[in-house]
C-alpha cells in the first residue's frame, strides 16, 4: 500500500482549522486506497505532551523518508517547505494539492497497478 505524507500548514494560522483541512485530505486519500500520513493529528499529543517545534520537524522528516510521496497542501508553512525539500533531495515525488491533483491521482493509479502485477523471476515463473 502506498504511503502519502500530507505536508501543509499547521501552526501558521488556526491549528484546529488547519488540522481539520488536513483530515479532510486524509479522508480523500484513504478513499483512494492509500495509507495517508497526517502529522496534523498530533494536535492532541501537543496538548497533552508538548514538544518543541524542532522535534516535530524531526518527526515529520522521518515520516517523509518512509513515504512513497508527499502531497503538499496549499498555504504558507515553513515546516511543510522543509518536508518538501527533504522529499525532493531524496527523490521522493512531491505533488501540490492545488494544480497537481489530477497528476497525483494518475501517479497513484499507476503505482497501484504496478503493485498489483505479479512479480516474475528471471525465468518468468514468478
Amino acid at each position: 500500500m502506498l504511503t502519502v505524507y500530507i505536508a501543509g500548514p499547521y501552526t501558521n494560522g488556526d491549528c484546529a482549522a488547519n488540522t481539520g483541512d488536513a483530515i479532510c485530505v486524509f479522508g480523500r486519500l484513504a478513499e483512494m486506497g492509500v495509507c495517508p500520513i497526517c502529522p496534523h493529528t498530533s494536535i492532541l499529543i501537543q496538548i497533552i505532551a508538548p514538544q518543541r517545534w524542532e522535534r516535530w520537524i524531526d518527526f515529520g522528516l522521518e515520516m517523509v523518508r518512509r513515504s512513497d510521496c508527499v502531497l503538499r497542501m496549499a498555504g504558507d508553512s515553513r515546516g511543510a517547505d522543509i518536508e518538501v525539500s527533504e522529499a525532493v533531495s531524496l527523490g521522493i515525488p512531491v505533488f501540490r494539492e492545488c494544480g497537481q491533483w489530477l497528476e497525483f491521482c494518475e501517479w497513484v493509479e499507476t503505482q497501484q497497478r504496478q503493485d498489483a502485477e505479479p512479480a516474475t523471476g528471471m525465468d518468468g515463473n514468478g
